[in-house]
């Protein structure tokens, strides 16, 4: 192996030098320190290099020299799938009961409308989460999930506290309208994030937050029937949001983005459609689509439509074990 020796005197010129101590299993390169010094060591991982020039400095980029999070290891990933699922249960869990409210205002709060009125109410919530979806995840890029987590969480719950003191139709409307745009924020990093901390176990770590889905749904089931059968509209909606700031404020502490699988693509471009435009080429892309389609429609149409059918045929006070049977 040839190495250089550089000469502290001007202008004298570099001298080649064999070495006999070349390990030929070695295969990454090394520049050596001038002759008659100590050799610096540079605490690296194998297979990995950093020239380093006579004065010892280095020309490594700060970004080169951050440290990588091992992915899949380590009780950081772990803890950020606790905190998706802890933003997963108040927003996709109350969204998969929250036919319940509909029943509760046909028999109290909204005896005067009909039931297709009332729909529109809960419709509007769901619609709007998925719809804002897009835009929360453009902003999760640009200022990563603290920022976005704090202010839609913080709009979330105080639309529920709005809620406990609305007595109209309009005022109904206008909450859950505010819930379902705050919704989408807490719902898209909860499902996003994960990615980032996995490899390996991605497919388990996201299998592990998409749980908090069904397990919301049967626990604001169980919920909303003690709240609903004991407790005024006021008082257990405020105890409602209690529970709902409880498990965001979780999920704020423990999420977190993984800073060091940012490609730098994430600010640039965010309205480059490029990709779709040739994902939609492909006949399997628009198949994926619909089934996706199709399954959402049959998933939200059944959240509000079965409480509603229990009252209808006398099974109202089933109508609680019925939403969390089917969030199983």
């Amino acid at each position: 192996m040839l190495g250089f020796d550089w000469s502290s005197k001007k202008g004298a010129t570099s001298e080649v030098y064999a070495r006999d101590d070349f390990d030929p299993e070695l295969q990454t390169p090394e520049i050596l320190a001038p002759r008659g010094a100590a050799p610096t060591i540079t605490n690296q991982e194998p297979g990995s290099w950093i020239p380093r020039t006579p004065d010892g400095s280095t020309h490594a980029s700060s970004q080169e020299e951050k440290t990588i999070t091992n992915l899949d290891h380590g009780w950081r990933p772990w803890k950020v799938v606790i905190g998706c699922f802890c933003l997963i249960v108040p927003s996709y869990g109350l969204l998969s009961s929250i036919g319940l409210f509909q029943t509760e205002w046909e028999q109290q709060q909204l005896r005067g409308y009909s039931k297709s009125d009332i729909s529109w109410i809960i419709s509007i919530f769901g619609f709007l989460d998925c719809f804002f979806a897009a835009p929360c995840g453009i902003l999760y890029d640009r200022f990563g999930p603290r920022l976005l987590l704090l202010v839609g969480s913080t709009i979330y719950v105080a639309s529920f506290i709005g809620l406990a003191f609305s007595t109209t139709y309009g005022q109904f409307i206008a909450c859950f309208v505010v819930a379902g745009i705050s919704c989408a924020a807490p719902t898209t990093v909860g499902f996003t994030v994960v990615s980032q901390w996995f490899k390996v176990r991605e497919g388990l770590a996201t299998g592990c937050v998409t749980v908090g889905s069904a397990v919301g749904g049967m626990f604001f089931s169980l919920v909303l029937q003690e709240l609903f059968n004991k407790y005024e509209w006021r008082t257990g909606v405020l105890i409602l949001t209690g529970i709902i700031m409880a498990f965001m404020t979780i999920g704020n502490l423990l999420v977190e983005r993984n800073d060091s699988q940012l490609t730098g693509a994430e600010t640039e471009g965010v309205w480059d459609f490029t990709a779709l435009r040739e994902m939609s080429k492909s006949p399997k892309f628009w198949l994926i689509c619909v089934s996706i389609f199709a399954y959402e429609m049959v998933l939200f149409s059944q959240w509000g439509s079965i409480p509603s059918y229990a009252v209808s045929t006398n099974f109202g006070d089933k109508q609680f074990y019925l939403m969390m049977t089917y969030n199983m």
